[in-house]
Order: structure tokens, then sequence, then C-alpha cells
């Protein structure tokens, strides 16, 4: 049995499978459609389309500035905290967007949850499909700890390791996300910007983790800030159960409710 390349198809296939089983689950558990998933996808997308060429083009801007001189941790601290601020920027602006003006139907707590689910699932589904064609359909021996592999796929593909990072982000974005919505059902903007730090301080601990390769502080800062956003929402939801500030849903969240 070839180990590596029995691990490498579970790894791949669990990312496919994993997001959708998720997005069934939550779909039946809140007697929901799949249109707020899939406005989470949407969501995601519209984030990567902005994200993505400010990522290429930005940063070569700042070797002719000053940051060139500063010491290493210096450079790390300002990238994981630059890195942090935008991607969590455009993650929160895209949600926005798109909840604010076309998905306005979109504001309970458990449509939230699916939507979070929705914009989770984009990457993990497309890494592991990737994953399987470029394995399938060439004969090319990967560095699996190559630049351009972790840049586009960020997960070691010769282990588990793409598994374990889905399953650790899923509940921190859905957080993100679940926040973020809460500007528009509370009509209050301070929830846009608990979401935007939330997803800074997560995204640049992590940045900072992985860049010294200590994957299992990368991934306790995804649990910790999964666990702590999603217990703000089931704190919001226990105080608001019921009809109030936009968070009744089709089906009861809590026993008892």
């Amino acid at each position: 049995m070839n180990v590596p390349i029995l691990v490498y198809s579970v790894n791949a296939i669990t990312m496919i499978a994993l997001p959708i089983v998720v997005g069934v689950v939550l779909k039946r558990k809140l007697n929901l459609g799949w249109a707020p998933w899939l406005v989470g996808a949407g969501i995601y997308i519209l984030m990567q389309i902005g994200y993505l060429p400010f990522r290429q083009f930005i940063p070569p801007l700042f070797a002719n500035t000053g940051l060139a001189a500063m010491s290493m941790e210096d450079q790390l601290v300002f990238s994981a905290a630059f890195t942090g601020m935008s991607q969590g920027l455009y993650a929160c602006l895209a949600s926005l967007l798109v909840l604010g003006l076309w998905a306005k139907d979109l504001r309970s707590l458990g449509e939230g949850l699916l939507v979070g689910a929705g914009f989770v699932a984009v990457r993990p589904i497309f890494t592991g499909l990737m994953s399987i064609l470029i394995f399938r359909y060439t004969d090319i021996q990967f560095d699996w700890t190559g630049a351009w592999f972790d840049y586009l796929f960020f997960f070691d593909g010769s282990d588990l390791y793409g598994s374990l990072d889905l399953i650790l982000t899923f509940t921190a974005w859905v957080a993100i996300v679940g926040l973020v919505l809460q500007t528009l059902a509370r009509k209050q903007v301070r929830w846009f910007f608990i979401g935007w730090f939330f997803s800074f301080a997560m995204i640049g601990a992590a940045y900072i983790a992985t860049a010294y390769r200590e994957l299992l502080w990368r991934e306790t800062v995804h649990l910790l800030s999964g666990m702590i956003g999603v217990t703000i929402l089931y704190l919001l939801h226990r105080r608001d159960r019921g009809p109030a500030a936009g968070l009744e849903s089709s089906v009861t969240l809590e026993s008892g409710a």
C-alpha cells in the first residue's frame, strides 16, 4: 500500500466532502434551502476577486520603503498585521455588501450560520478538486513545502493537515460572517468592526505561527477564535431569544427555546 498516496487522497476527498456534509446537516437542521449557503459561497468569491489582485500588487510596493531596513522580526509583525487587516477587511466588506445590497432577506441567526458555512466551503472544495486533478493528470513531482503550493493551497498535501485546518477554521469564519451579519440585523455598525477585529486578530496571529512553522499554535488560534466568536453569537441569541433584533429563525436553535 502506498501510504502517502492514500493519505493524500483521503485529505483531498475530506476537503471536498466535509463542507458539503456540513451544509446538508445545517440545511436540514435549520429547515432552510440552499440559498444562504450559495450566498456565502458568493461572498467568498467576491472577496477573492478583490483581495487577490490587492495581495499581488500592493505588498511589493513596500520594498522601496523603510520596511526593507527593518529587522526580520519587525517585518514579520508588520506583514502579519497588514495581512490580517487587509484580508479581514475584504472578507467583512464582501459580507456586508452582499448581505446588505443583494441578500436582504437573510437576517436570522440560522441563516447566518448557513451563509458562513457556504463562505468557508469554497476554498477547501476548490483545493480538493484541484489536488485530485493535478495528481491524476500530471506526472509532476511536487515539492509539498514549496512557496507556490503554500500560496495556492495553504496546506501540506502529503499529510492530513488540510483537513485539520478546514475543521478548525470552519467555526472561526462562520462566527466572523455571523458577527458581520449583526451589523444589518441590529443596525449597529460596531458589529462590523467586531467582526473585522476578530478576523484581523485570527489571521495575524495565524500568520506569525505559520511563519515559524508552529502549526499547533496556528490551529489553536483558529480554534479559540471560533469558540469565542460562536460564544458571542450564542449569548446574543440567548439574550434576544424570541422575535427580537432580527434573529428569529424558522426553527428553534436550542432546546426549550
